[in-house]
């Protein structure tokens, strides 16, 4: 294991057995690196894929004096063997960084959300250059969107084929009482796209109650018809629930009827909602909180989903994972307990264009408690042998300290998963290993001996 940053440490995951895949000890010398400082907390934003197996390495990091604003966009371009060839550390006038993708040409956009203006809270956005240097053919190399006189705050971006980037989060219409989904599409010069619901940005409401009107953004992927997903949250303030919320737009930025015409089944009775939008719940209808984090898209139209689930104890959530066809019906779903009865999904990726196998990030536990990634098979079932922390002989639990009776303090987070192009996991995810010490960056690759490549579906990069 290499280390990225200031301080030397050791990172140690639970012993090992045969597995049918493992770190990638080509990467880092044993999988995994580490990237932190004595002085403040890191945030992974996301590990990226680059061409010749390179990748880069997003993360937020508070100024001292790294550059000249509160927060600042840091990145390590690392080589296939993990070594950093490149570092760079950029001001954004942001509050937050919330997602980070990569385009057809390598280049790196990176969404937060602005300081308060006139508008309040905007959309922000910038794109880098594979060199890391701002892309001054985006707007300039950043630029800013707002939905409205209320705070808009990005969560989520996508890039698709042409390199348009859509971005989705919430956009607010009376502070702490009513907020939708909400969305802009660039082109690829950073302007707003007039294609896209004539305008470039579009709200989507729920209002699944009369007040506490929460909807919003968690996640959003982009199929090769240039149809665009999203899940996220509905709140109905009625009952007290946090509900599941799925939209399709078509390339145009409408509502896409033929997803879930007429209705889907599994709503929750929330029959309204139809014709591009449904509510959905993980497990039995039963009266409980659904919360959606990660989205992918396959080349039929079909789709998966991740989150957490409070469907069978009420206050503790398990690991959530459904996967739907094209018009909007479930078909497999399981929900993962983990170790100790607590585990929770952050991201997802497909591994090829037909869901063979479905890569999942999160964490482990609650309290103490570990980074997970664990694969599922097409119908959703955990993949054997993949990792061995979890009682079904499949995840990886990683860790900083610890062995296999123990966990870092926490909260440690398995934050995003990406696919190089030989179909290896990247993960990258936080951990706090001691009471009382900073946040680290973890990042790790795995192997894909066993598994399927990605082929040509369109993976927001390189195919």
């Amino acid at each position: 294991m290499r280390v990225s940053w200031l301080l030397a440490g050791v990172l140690v995951m639970l012993p090992m057995v045969v597995t049918a895949e493992n770190l990638d000890t080509s990467f880092s010398d044993d999988g995994r690196d580490l990237i932190f400082t004595p002085f403040a907390n890191y945030r992974s934003i996301a590990m990226l894929p680059l061409a010749n197996g390179e990748s880069v390495v997003v993360f937020e990091t508070p100024s001292f004096s790294l550059c000249a604003t509160p927060i600042c966009v840091g990145m390590y371009r690392l080589a296939a063997d993990g070594n950093v060839t490149t570092s760079d550390f950029r001001q954004t006038s942001w509050g937050s960084i919330a997602a980070a993708a990569v385009d057809n040409s390598g280049r790196i956009v990176v969404v937060g959300s602005t300081l308060a203006g006139p508008n309040g809270i905007d959309f922000g956005v910038m794109r880098f250059n594979q060199n890391l240097s701002p892309d001054t053919s985006f707007a300039g190399g950043a630029t800013s969107v707002s939905l409205g006189t209320q705070d808009d705050i990005p969560t989520a971006v996508a890039v698709d084929r042409l390199d348009r980037i859509v971005v989705a989060g919430l956009k607010t219409f009376a502070a702490g009482a009513d907020s939708d989904f909400g969305i802009v599409r660039l082109r690829s010069d950073g302007t707003l796209d007039p294609s896209f619901n004539g305008s470039g940005m579009k709200s989507i409401a729920y209002d699944l109650a009369p007040t506490q009107k929460f909807d919003f953004v968690n996640a959003v992927t982009i199929g090769n018809d240039g149809k665009i997903l999203m899940v996220g949250v509905a709140y109905d303030g009625t009952l007290g629930y946090a509900r599941v919320a799925l939209a399709r737009l078509g390339n145009d930025g409408t509502l896409d009827a033929s997803f879930c015409n007429g209705g889907c089944t599994n709503n929750a009775g929330y029959n309204s909602i139809a014709n591009g939008r449904t509510i959905y719940y993980f497990g039995t209808g039963n009266g409980h909180a659904d919360i959606a984090n990660g989205i992918d898209v396959l080349d039929n139209g079909g789709f998966v989903i991740v989150g957490n689930s409070y469907e069978t104890t009420g206050n503790t959530p398990h690991g959530a994972i459904t996967r739907f066809l094209a018009n909007g019906t479930a078909v497999a779903e399981t929900l993962e307990t983990g170790v100790g009865g607590a585990a929770q999904f952050s991201s997802v990726r497909a591994s090829d264009a037909i869901g063979s196998r479905f890569i999942v990030a999160g964490h482990n536990g609650s309290g103490p408690n570990s980074v997970l990634l664990q694969a599922f098979d097409t119908n959703v079932q955990p993949v054997l042998n993949y990792g061995n922390c979890l009682t079904n002989n499949s995840g990886f639990c990683l860790t900083r300290f610890g062995d296999a009776s123990s966990s870092d303090v926490g909260p440690d987070d398995g934050r995003t998963v990406t696919l190089d192009a030989g179909g290896r996991p990247l993960l990258a995810g936080d951990i706090v290993p001691t009471s009382g010490s900073f946040r680290y960056v973890l990042t790790a690759r795995f192997t894909n001996s066993s598994g399927p490549k990605p082929d040509l579906i369109f993976r927001n990069g390189f195919n």
